[in-house]
C-alpha cells in the first residue's frame, strides 16, 4: 500500500512539474500512466486496507476537478497552507486534537483564503473509540457550488452535495475508525 502512495505522489508532483514547464513536456505522458495505475490499484485495496504506514487510517481529499484548491488541517492549532493541484491528493492519518476535539480540513480556491473571509468547504471529522464522525459544511459561501462534493468511507456512511451546496438534513455521519474517509470535489463549472 505504501508503494501505491509513492507510486500517486511521485506521479503528481510530475504532473505538476510538468505542466510548469509546458504540457509538451516528455515526463508528462509517464506522470499521467503513473498516476492512473496508482489510482486503479489504490481503489481496488483501499476498501480492505487503510492508506498510511501502520495500518492507520486516513482522511483524503481528492481534487478530480481542473483547478488547483488550498487546505488548512485546523484543530487547537492551525496547519500549514497545502495547495491540492487538479488531480492531486491530500491525506493525513485520523487522528485526534486533545484541546479541540475534533480537526476541520478547511478549504479555499485562493491561496490566502482562511484568512480573507473566502469561502471554506469544511470536511470535519472527530475520532471517537472505534468510531469516525464526519461531516460536510461551508462557512462564508459554497466555494464549490455546481461541483459534485462527495465523502465516502470504506466501512460507513457517506454524505452527496450533487451541486456543491448543503442538500438538507443532517450531514452529521459515522464510520468505523479502522478505514479512510474520503472527500472528492469533482470537475464543474
Amino acid at each position: 500500500m505504501m508503494v501505491l502512495s509513492v507510486c500517486r505522489s511521485v506521479a503528481t508532483c510530475l504532473i505538476y512539474f510538468c505542466t510548469k514547464a509546458g504540457s509538451a513536456h516528455p515526463l508528462i505522458h509517464f506522470a499521467m500512466h503513473l498516476l492512473s495505475l496508482s489510482l486503479a490499484l489504490l481503489a481496488a485495496a483501499s476498501s480492505t486496507t487503510a492508506l498510511v504506514a501502520g495500518g492507520v487510517a486516513s482522511a483524503l481529499v481528492s481534487n478530480d476537478s481542473k483547478k488547483p484548491f488550498y487546505l488548512w488541517s485546523v484543530g487547537s492549532i492551525i496547519g500549514p497552507p497545502n495547495e491540492i493541484a487538479p488531480r492531486g491528493l491530500y491525506y493525513e492519518p485520523l487522528h485526534r486534537d486533545d484541546k479541540a476535539g475534533g480537526i476541520a480540513l478547511k478549504i479555499t480556491k485562493t491561496a490566502n483564503g482562511l484568512y480573507t473571509g473566502q469561502p471554506q468547504q469544511i470536511f470535519a471529522y472527530t475520532l471517537v473509540n472505534d468510531t469516525v464522525w464526519f461531516d460536510l459544511s461551508t462557512v462564508f459561501g459554497e466555494p464549490f457550488i455546481g461541483q459534485r462534493l462527495e465523502v465516502t468511507s470504506d466501512s460507513g456512511d457517506q454524505i452527496v452535495w450533487p451541486k456543491g451546496s448543503h442538500p438538507g438534513g443532517s450531514q452529521v455521519k459515522s464510520a468505523s475508525s479502522s478505514g479512510n474517509i474520503w472527500l472528492t470535489v469533482f470537475g464543474g463549472v
